[in-house]
């Protein structure tokens, strides 16, 4: 038997390139009017086993059943090292050129435009800050004025205080003297043939010390613009002034003293100019001379 690489025992020509050629193909041809099927192929394949000398293959038949063993068998045709190039995945690219590239597609995006909610966001926002800040200063000056208010009626608290200690010590003075021993009263009447003020009524308290002394008028009318009416004590050496005071209409006026010139002999209202007068000068309203003791 001759070492042929295209000869085979039954005279069948080439017979391992056919059946390369047909694990090219895919299968064996079917049975038909083409072809004889795969039936001669298997036989032909059991002959060789038997009857040839094994001899080396060609290295790209060798080749061809390896790349077709490797594939999977004769169903799978074997892949070329192009096509293994071909059909491989693509090189995954750098995370900096991605990030690149996202960079410069979000450039040349146009920009979307501001939806309704963001437009008016900001004046919203706005509105909000000018109605807080407006509303603190309206609560600011709420606080400053309610401050003032309580400072006021605090001031006007104190006084009424003050006034109350003065008129309860007062009303404690004329009890003291109204009931003390050896008091005397003296009252005063209109004078003249036609009084100045004729319903008017005055009283004089006089303690026995002849020192302190109260006194209350009713009756008088308010005092003319510019005038002022004026207590005098009359003494040996003449007029000496009481003080000066003026009257509301209605209201009991009354006074308060310590102080009183030795032998007094009578007591006398005139109506003085404003700040009243160093000696009598204006018509006389009130007078009174006599003195009673009460025991």
């Amino acid at each position: 038997m001759s070492e042929s690489r295209g000869g085979s025992a039954n005279g069948d020509e080439r017979p391992i390139e056919r059946v390369l050629e047909w694990l090219d193909a895919g299968g064996p041809p079917e049975t038909g009017p083409e072809g004889p099927g795969e039936r001669p192929y298997v036989e032909l394949l059991g002959l060789l086993a038997e009857r040839l000398e094994p001899v080396e293959p060609w290295p790209e038949i060798r080749q061809r059943l390896l790349d077709a063993v490797t594939a999977g068998g004769a169903g799978e045709p074997p892949a070329s090292a192009a096509t293994a190039r071909e059909a491989a995945p693509p090189a995954v690219p750098e995370v900096a050129d991605l990030a690149a590239r996202s960079a410069a597609s979000a450039a040349a995006a146009p920009a979307r435009p501001r939806s309704a909610a963001g437009r008016w966001a900001l004046p919203l926002a706005a509105g909000l800050a000018a109605a807080l800040l407006g509303l603190s200063a309206w609560l600011y000056g709420e606080v400053r004025s309610q401050r003032l208010q309580i400072a006021e009626l605090a001031g006007r608290l104190a006084a009424v205080e003050e006034e109350s200690r003065f008129a309860v010590a007062a009303m404690d003075r004329k009890m003291r003297l109204l009931t003390s021993p050896g008091v005397e009263v003296c009252n005063l009447t209109p004078v003249g043939e036609e009084p100045v003020h004729p319903s008017s009524r005055g009283t004089l308290y006089v303690a026995a010390d002849h020192r302190e002394w109260y006194l209350k008028i009713d009756g008088l009318e308010p005092c003319p613009e510019g005038r002022h009416y004026q207590l005098w004590f009359v003494t040996g050496d003449g007029p000496v002034s009481g003080g000066v005071f003026e009257v509301r209409a209605g209201v009991r006026f009354e006074m308060l003293s310590r102080e009183m010139p030795e032998a007094t002999r009578a007591v006398r209202v005139t109506l003085e100019p404003a700040g009243g007068s160093p000696v009598p000068s204006g018509p006389e309203v009130l007078y009174g001379d006599e003195v009673m003791r009460i025991l």
